[in-house]
């Protein structure tokens, strides 16, 4: 939990953002129910660079799912507290939205094999799971995740029109790209043998920068081809590694920690755990995120789109 609250810090325009929220905002609800308050205030102690140790006791209270003696799963913590932020924001007329930063879409397009249907359903996205089994790298991962997908067997897709099952075909691909792309690097597979989750032990590649380009509805068009016509669109589908949550452990207990670019001193990663946050070397990032595949790996990987420096979430009154 404390490491993804770090992750949310280290983001230059979303730190300014929160810090700069009045306190009058707070006159709906008291401070001590307040999120936003406690998230504030967790923020001023690190801004200040003081030798103040962080409590989150607080904040937990009003997350009230959250023990901070008890670990969560950063991914569904991660999507808990986008979701509580947004809320208790439009409760205060506040006009922030976190998932203006982390939300994408999905435009998932269904062919049918037997009949005439072709569907189109568009889904909604703050993190992308992707398989790391027997794949080197997230490129390879994000190819087999957008992999044109047979729907049949035990998977047939249902039919409205001829009130039937289909096989079919599924193509995903990327309607709108967030500002913030975060994956969630899937390392347990049920195994059938155990009737149990078995966690995979190998070792995977995080590029430094990504180009989801391809990946993206633009790209599937024919007009997509004129050169010229679609340059920014291309270099908005640029993104740079700037965050990575480490998991430590088993598939029952363990603990995590963040590495996490200093986007305002490009050339600065720091690792951040209870302990504290201190600087290391970054040249090979994918070495650290995997240090030890039985024991310790990647589980969220963030990557900035590159344009977005100077975004905010929070449209300041004039």
């Amino acid at each position: 939990m404390y490491t993804v609250i770090h992750q949310f810090y280290m983001i230059p325009s979303l730190r300014k953002d929160i810090l700069s929220i009045h306190n009058d905002h707070f006159e709906q609800i008291s401070k001590e129910n307040s999120l936003i308050y406690h998230l504030k205030e967790i923020f001023q102690v690190h801004d200040e660079e003081t030798d103040e140790s962080v409590s989150v006791e607080a904040f937990c209270k009003v997350f009230t799912e959250v023990n901070s003696k008890i670990q969560v799963d950063a991914a569904n913590f991660l999507l808990d507290l986008i979701s509580k932020i947004d809320k208790e924001a439009q409760t205060l007329n506040l006009p922030l939205s976190l998932e203006e930063c982390f939300k994408g879409e999905f435009e998932n397009k269904v062919t049918s094999k037997t009949c005439n249907l072709e569907k189109t359903i568009n889904e909604d996205f703050i993190i992308i799971p992707v398989s790391i089994e027997k794949l080197k790298n997230l490129d390879e991962s994000l190819e087999m995740f957008f992999m044109r997908e047979a729907l049949a067997h035990n998977n047939y897709y249902y039919c409205e029109q001829c009130n039937m099952k289909h096989e079919a075909l599924l193509e995903r691909n990327l309607k709108k790209i967030p500002n913030y792309l975060i994956f969630e690097m899937k390392r347990a597979i049920f195994d059938l043998d155990i009737l149990y989750p078995s966690l995979i032990d190998s070792s995977h590649e995080l590029p430094n920068t990504l180009n989801i380009q391809s990946y993206t509805k633009n790209n599937h068009s024919q007009i997509e081809k004129e050169e010229n016509k679609y340059q920014d669109e291309r270099e908005e589908s640029h993104y740079k590694l700037s965050g990575v949550v480490i998991y430590q452990g088993t598939e029952k207990s363990g603990k995590y920690s963040s590495l996490i670019r200093d986007r305002e001193a490009q050339d600065k990663w720091y690792k951040v755990d209870r302990d504290g946050k201190k600087e290391f070397d970054h040249e090979n990032i994918s070495r650290l995120a995997f240090e030890n595949p039985k024991e310790s790996w990647a589980h969220l990987v963030i990557y900035d789109k590159i344009q977005t420096s100077n975004f905010h979430i929070y449209e300041r009154e004039p």
